[in-house]
């Protein structure tokens, strides 16, 4: 047994030597070749001289640092730029709220104002009312009896003249309203007269004083009798005494331009028949009853027939 693991390890031994003795010989053989291959080769570059690890350190340290700062620096400005936009946010919504508090404060005091200037108003109104109310209810009798009072009037006889006094626009007192000198006062004065009662004594006064200027020897008095007519129109209360006055001033229109064209037609020339012919043309046409309007007819004829013979004579 001892000899068997002894042959065994001298075998293994032989059999090593011979394995490094193979790769000597490789390697040798090797050699120029790699010789060769070293000369072809590109000569590579001189390393770089190794720079010192503390300095390396260093300077990675500032880089970081400055970094840093730069990133603070960036961070703060950032912030300060936010911060400012807030503030300004900030003073503008604080602006805003301001300006809606200040017009609703306007708003209310301007509703206030509205409201107590209303309140004023209705309270003045009210005032004035009641004072209208009562000044209303002071004046009210007042006023009535000086309407009243004008409604009253009275008659007197003064130095042969008749005169009517009527009442003020007052609770009391008269005033002379016109004299009628030559009137005749009624066989019965009563104490106190109403318009319709006063007025046809008025308006009879007047008549009578037109038939008076009418009866007058000689040319009547054209324009008295009219102003006379006019003014008791002025006193006519009833349709009967309106109608008389319209017609005794046609009447008397009728009489005048009559009397004018007999004075035309009197003096015989072409020139005056044809002034007489308007005169009549112009009678004509007032409100004439029958009988008078075939008389104007009848006349305008006549004077017709007398311009044309004129003319004929002429020719």
């Amino acid at each position: 047994m001892a000899k068997k693991d002894l042959l065994k390890s001298t075998s293994e031994e032989k059999k090593t030597k011979k394995q490094k003795a193979g790769k000597i010989s490789a390697r040798k053989k090797a050699a120029p070749k790699k010789a060769a291959a070293r000369k072809a080769a590109p000569k590579k570059a001189a390393p770089k001289k190794a720079v010192p690890k503390k300095k390396v350190t260093a300077e990675k340290a500032a880089a970081e640092k400055k970094a840093a700062e730069e990133k603070m620096a960036a961070e703060k400005a950032e912030a300060e730029k936010k911060a400012a936009e807030e503030k300004k946010a900030a003073e503008k919504a604080a602006e805003k709220v301001a300006a809606e508090k200040k017009a609703a404060e306007e708003k209310a005091a301007a509703e206030k104002t509205a409201v107590e200037q209303k309140e004023n108003m209705e309270s003045l109104k009210g005032s004035a009312i009641r004072f209208i109310a009562c000044l209303v209810l002071i004046m009210l009798p007042v006023f009535i009896a000086s309407i009243m009072n004008t409604h009253d009037y009275f008659l007197k006889e003064v130095d042969g003249a008749v005169e009517v006094w009527q009442g003020r626009f007052a609770p009391m007192g008269t005033y002379r309203m016109l004299s009628m000198p030559g009137g005749i006062l009624p066989e019965t004065i009563q104490e106190e007269y109403t318009k319709n009662e006063i007025f046809p004594f008025i308006f009879n006064y007047y008549i009578e004083k037109a038939d008076a200027l009418l009866k007058v020897p000689g040319l009547p008095d054209f324009e008295g009798i009219k102003s006379e007519l006019n003014t008791a129109m002025c006193y006519a209360v009833s349709k009967a005494h309106k109608r008389t006055v319209s017609s005794r001033l046609t009447s008397l229109d009728l009489m005048i331009l009559w009397y004018k064209a007999d004075v035309e037609i009197g003096k015989g020339t072409a020139a005056a028949l044809e002034s007489a012919s308007v005169l009549l043309k112009e009678a004509s046409s007032l409100d004439l009853d029958r009988h008078d309007a075939d008389r104007v007819e009848k006349r305008i004829k006549t004077v017709q027939e007398a311009m044309a013979a004129l003319k004929a004579a002429d020719e």
